[in-house]
């Protein structure tokens, strides 16, 4: 995926793979403390 700052679409592919992300670290670090 690229992060493509002149893209206008409301949908950022950039964005949705760094949420991702971020949710599959939050998942782990939850999964460790419970």
């Amino acid at each position: 995926m690229r992060c493509n700052k002149s893209d206008k679409q409301p949908h950022n592919p950039c964005l949705a793979f760094v949420l991702t992300v971020l949710n599959k670290i939050y998942t782990m670090i939850s999964n460790i403390i419970s």
